[in-house]
């Protein structure tokens, strides 16, 4: 610290006197002392501060060093002071202020980043021409020693050996993985929107199967589709006749061949006699299944359409018939139903299929 001159304990001593003026009525005496002996202060300042004007130049360098070390002690013990030295600066200098630092900040990460960079894609170029050396040499074993650095983790999954995969084999994907593909997750057909969990995802749909476009009316489908069964009906009348020429033998039989298309030009044959027997089976057994759900449909829907006229016309009310008295009518109507599509040898031979497999059976008991 400086010493005091003149001026400042002259502040110092106005300060005092105004500060005890207002019991001055009891003070008087006291206040004429301490102005004498602030005068005598006063005179031996001046007088040391000549003596200091004619000291040497290093001494006044010395004080200034002091002076220099003591404000930098100042600065460093007093953070506050400086913090409200900041706060007393304008708003714009305290924003470019704390931008500089900010990019000052910035650039030194970068630069460390950089440099981390720069020093990981070193130590894996180096890496890799090790490893490529001990591949091609072949010592390149399970039991590798990795550096120490790596972690234990890094070090087990790097000492497995495995071969270089093409760039072009598929990605293979774990089967143990219970959640791919959205496996075993919950389902919203029950309530018969056919709406799934995750429909926002592409799905297929066919209108005419779904749900949402309308109940199914095997009827009207039937009516819509009926040129399948002129198709089905076709093929089984052009495979009867590549099995007829199949079997056929001689000049015929080729003749036949080649007019069935079975023959190729090269001598080869489309197909055998086998596939075509099988297609053949294949192909009436649909016919079959398919005629005897329609005549089931026109029994059942017989059926219904006598109640429904029964309660029209008063004869009855409303009633719901027994599943014995159900089932005894829907036979007759199935029966009236062969009768009128296939007459009434239609009927004998289910009727005589119906005798055997009772034969059969009633055997079969009596045999036990």
């Amino acid at each position: 610290m400086g010493k005091p001159n003149k001026q400042q304990l002259q502040e110092y001593n106005y300060d005092e006197a105004s500060s005890g003026s207002d019991d001055s009525d009891s003070s008087d005496d006291e206040n004429d002392d301490e102005y004498s002996v602030m005068s005598a202060d006063i005179d031996s300042v001046s007088k040391g501060e000549g003596k200091s004007s004619e000291g040497s130049e290093s001494e006044r360098e010395e004080a200034s060093n002091g002076n220099d070390s003591s404000d930098e002690e100042k600065e460093e013990e007093d953070p506050e002071e400086s913090s409200s030295d900041e706060d007393d600066a304008p708003l714009q200098e305290r924003i470019l202020k704390k931008e500089s630092k900010g990019r000052a900040k910035l650039a030194s990460r970068r630069q460390q980043k950089s440099r981390a960079l720069e020093e990981a894609t070193k130590r894996l170029a180096a890496l890799k021409r090790e490893r490529k050396t001990q591949v091609r040499e072949g010592t390149a074993d399970e039991d590798d020693e990795r550096p120490e650095k790596s972690s234990g983790n890094k070090q087990s999954a790097a000492s497995k050996t495995r071969k270089k995969k093409n760039k072009h084999k598929p990605t293979e994907v774990s089967s143990k993985r219970a959640d791919f593909y959205g496996r075993g997750a919950r389902r919203l057909n029950e309530s018969g929107l056919g709406v799934d969990i995750g429909a926002h995802r592409y799905k297929p749909m066919d209108p005419r199967l779904s749900n949402l476009t309308g109940h199914f009316d095997e009827d009207r489908f039937h009516h819509n589709y009926a040129f399948l069964e002129e198709m089905r009906n076709k093929e089984i009348g052009q495979v009867r006749k590549r099995i007829a020429a199949h079997r056929a033998t001689g000049n015929k039989g080729n003749r036949l061949r080649r007019k069935a298309g079975i023959t190729q030009a090269d001598g080869s044959h489309s197909s055998t006699l086998e596939e075509d027997v099988a297609r053949l089976k294949s192909l009436t057994q649909s016919r079959a299944d398919l005629e005897r759900r329609k005549i089931d449909r026109a029994a059942k829907q017989s059926v219904k359409r006598k109640i429904r006229e029964d309660v029209e016309s008063g004869k009855s009310g409303a009633y719901f018939l027994k599943r014995k008295e159900k089932k005894r009518l829907e036979l007759e109507a199935r029966f009236e139903e062969i009768r009128k599509r296939k007459g009434e040898k239609g009927v004998e031979k289910i009727l005589e299929k119906k005798r055997k497999k009772n034969k059969s059976r009633d055997a079969s008991f009596l045999s036990r």
